[in-house]
């Protein structure tokens, strides 16, 4: 297997973790992604545990727990607006003020929902989306996306959920960027006998890969690294971190330089290349009279 990095994933459900973050540091962890919110309900959780895992250095990253239908008062289930769900995702992440580094999670389940509809799962990733600005991951069971997912759905990286020696990848997905491989590795602090469970994740690159990805949402490697390479045509070329035309310094890169590129073409005002070079991750301008893959 490739390299590969640990993440963990949690929400209310893991409570206080003051005396876990060290932990999962010593187990290699680099990234949390927190339960942000659930249809048309947040988490109040995903606050304080958005800010301490920043605090603790780790990369953070939200999730929102697709619904299909939601009960009313008089235990009436009804359909829950895709487009509501996903603005009071990004509300509560944008409220909450804490800064996202992994792309935005849209989690599909069967719990809670009577039945999956397509369309209604692509309306909310769309707005999701265009809210974030961002593209997000799918996350879900082979099962489920076995007789769900559609071919267009391959864009958004792939979260799978599955627990054996190696995970099942549905259609029309090649390759995982995460896998949820245990729900059932516990961490238990010193002094304390009380075992607490950790999703445990794998994302599917190096470290340098996950940073890339987390600030140009480029798609990490799969068994057979489809590795691309930009080269720089030009005298110099400025090497920007966002991919947009803005005042003030930048780096620059020389002529010939050959970066690694971390994604499909990102266009604004202008194309961009997603890019590495050297572990830092930026964007360049992908005009043929500048770039060149090689």
């Amino acid at each position: 297997m490739a390299d590969k990095v640990l993440v963990h994933d949690i929400s209310y459900w893991q409570g206080d973790l003051t005396r876990h973050w060290q932990l999962f540091k010593d187990a290699g962890c680099k990234a949390i992604i927190i339960q942000s919110t659930n249809g048309l309900a947040y988490q109040q959780y995903f606050k304080y545990a958005a800010d301490a895992a920043k605090e603790n250095g780790f990369l953070v990253g939200s999730y929102h727990y697709f619904r299909q239908q939601i009960p009313n008062a008089e235990g009436t289930w009804y359909t829950c607006d895709p487009l509501k769900q996903a603005n009071n995702y990004y509300n509560w992440v944008t409220k909450c003020g804490v800064e996202m580094d992994l792309p935005p999670v849209l989690d599909i389940e069967n719990g809670g929902n009577p039945y999956l509809s397509a369309s209604s799962i692509e309306k909310t990733l769309g707005h999701i989306e265009r809210l974030f600005g961002r593209v997000p991951m799918v996350y879900s069971n082979p099962s489920i996306l076995k007789g769900l997912a559609k071919t267009e759905w391959e864009r958004y990286p792939l979260w799978i959920a599955h627990y054996a020696d190696i995970p099942t990848v549905p259609n029309p997905w090649k390759y995982w960027t995460l896998w949820q491989f245990s729900d059932k590795i516990t961490y238990t602090p010193a002094g304390s006998t009380l075992k607490k469970p950790i999703d445990h994740n794998w994302f599917y690159g190096s470290e340098a890969e996950l940073l890339a990805f987390c600030a140009a949402g480029g798609e990490p490697p799969n068994g057979e690294p489809m590795e691309k390479y930009v080269r720089v045509k030009v005298p110099w070329l400025r090497f920007r971190v966002k991919p947009e035309l803005y005042p003030g310094d930048t780096l620059v890169v020389g002529k010939d330089v050959i970066l690694k590129v971390t994604g499909e073409k990102v266009t604004t005002d202008i194309s961009y290349w997603p890019v590495t070079l050297d572990g830092y991750a930026g964007f360049i301008s992908a005009g043929s009279a500048f770039t060149q893959l090689v």
